[in-house]
């Protein structure tokens, strides 16, 4: 893979791509560092660097940046529990605030593998071949086509299923489209609920997450300018 194809391949693979490198880097310098990672160890290494915005409804206050303590999850980061995140209003001295998700709406933009995770994000030209092969495997399917809806529930008007996931069921992984599920209310899929998923054999299957199955998102589109939320 080239340098070009590089750049572009992982900015279409890791919405946000660029910013949360730019915000790593200055978070590896802060003063802080030290801190944050030993509240949470698994960061950068087994779990990913994951950038979120966070908006205010009574307020009406909009900020980004990378979470940098949580609670860890299979794969992430429990985002439904007090985190801090680092903001990088400056890029060398940045600044860290506490989110309570009671306050604020979350909305995770993308995410970075750490150097630790076992994942095959990692290569992400196989990845992105392997997405091209099921939406032409899916395109091919008259009655699979009829049967997908947007995340609003009704009858798809794009030209394909836009959610590329892999299903991870204990140590096994699977790949595929969403194509019927619930939304999350900002256009997108809410993958901790039971979805139907397009796989490489050709079949709709269903998925209930929980217990050592979830749904990591590996690729979608931004709906109006709003990332989805995995």
């Amino acid at each position: 893979m080239t340098h070009d194809h590089s750049d572009a391949d992982l900015n279409v693979l890791f919405p946000g791509h660029d910013r949360i490198v730019g915000l790593r880097q200055a978070f590896l310098k802060h003063l802080l560092y030290d801190d944050y990672r030993r509240r949470s160890p698994e960061l950068g290494g087994t779990h990913p660097w994951t950038l979120v915005e966070l908006s205010c409804p009574i307020s009406g206050e909009v900020m980004s940046g990378i979470v940098v303590s949580a609670d860890p999850i299979a794969g992430g980061w429990d985002l439904r529990r007090c985190f801090d995140i680092y903001t990088g209003e400056d890029l060398y001295t940045g600044a860290f605030r506490s989110i309570d998700p009671a306050q604020y709406a979350v909305r995770q933009i993308g995410t970075v593998p750490g150097r630790d995770a076992v994942s095959a994000r990692s290569a992400v030209v196989p990845l992105l071949n392997l997405a091209a092969v099921a939406t032409a495997d899916w395109s091919a399917l008259p009655d699979t086509v009829a049967r997908t809806v947007s995340p609003g529930g009704l009858s798809s008007p794009q030209d394909f299923p836009e959610a590329f996931v892999c299903i991870h069921d204990g140590d096994d992984e699977r790949y595929g489209l969403v194509t019927k599920g619930f939304t999350d209310g900002h256009g997108g899929w809410n993958l901790e609920l039971p979805v139907e998923v397009f796989v490489s054999t050709g079949d709709i299957i269903s998925v209930v997450p929980g217990g050592d199955t979830w749904i990591e998102l590996i690729h979608d589109v931004e709906p109006d300018g709003l990332a989805r939320r995995g």
